[in-house]
């Protein structure tokens, strides 16, 4: 009897210690999942927050481009305008140039062109016979309105190296029609000049036989004469 006592005794210890136990065991499992359970709640916190940062940046970045956008539509509408008016200003300059234009080729028609032909053959003759400062003389107001640091000894030396000898074969008005710029609104002869080049000339602006020549005119008021504004080919 008293060993049945003391089997039951200690299957009842027995029982309440595994109990206990188990009630240790199941309470520091929920303590665990209790800790995990808030630090992901922190951690979502966080995540939320960040995001909410993230999405105020971005609608202060629009609103910050909308208004941009207004400024630079405001700024192309008035640019608009302007071009329009500077496209309206041209069209009527273009016409002005283009009735000056025809007025001065009614002028060309109608002038005496003996004084204008006469300072082309002073400026070939000039070349030819050597006499360089006459050329020079002709010339000289052209190279000081294009800024040209071109002095008389310069200029002589320049004809020397590639003339020879230099004729005028022909001249006349130059036709409005030729294309070149000389006669676009201006007073130029074309003139066709025989040239000879000097001996060891190699390349240059001018080559053996008959070079066509356009010379622009200009008159000089103080001086009273035609004098040549510039030579292109």
């Amino acid at each position: 009897m008293k060993k049945l006592v003391l089997v039951l005794v200690c299957t009842i210890l027995m029982t309440v210690f595994l109990a206990f136990n188990y009630l240790l065991w199941d309470k520091k499992q929920n303590t665990e999942s209790l800790k995990t359970l808030e630090y992901s709640n922190e951690n979502k916190d966080a995540t939320i927050d960040a995001l909410g940062r993230q999405i105020k940046n971005l609608e202060d970045s629009a609103r910050d481009l909308e208004s941009r956008v207004n400024v630079l539509e405001g700024s192309n509408s008035e640019l608009q305008k302007e071009k329009d008016e500077l496209i309206k200003k041209q069209a009527e300059y273009e016409k002005l140039l283009k009735e000056k234009s025809d007025i001065i080729d009614v002028l060309k028609s109608q002038m005496d062109l003996k004084p204008l032909e006469t300072a082309v053959r002073h400026w070939v003759q000039g070349i030819d016979e050597g006499q360089y400062d006459i050329s020079y003389k002709l010339e000289a107001e052209h190279f000081k309105e294009n800024g040209d640091i071109l002095s008389q000894a310069e200029y002589a030396d320049r004809y020397k190296k590639i003339i020879n000898s230099i004729k005028l074969k022909s001249i006349k008005l130059q036709a409005q029609e030729s294309g070149n710029e000389a006669a676009n609104g201006r007073i130029a002869l074309e003139a066709e000049l025989e040239v000879g080049l000097a001996q060891g000339a190699g390349e240059s602006e001018y080559s053996e036989g008959v070079n066509k020549r356009f010379f622009e005119m200009t008159f000089d008021k103080a001086k009273n004469l035609w004098l040549i504004s510039g030579i292109s080919a």
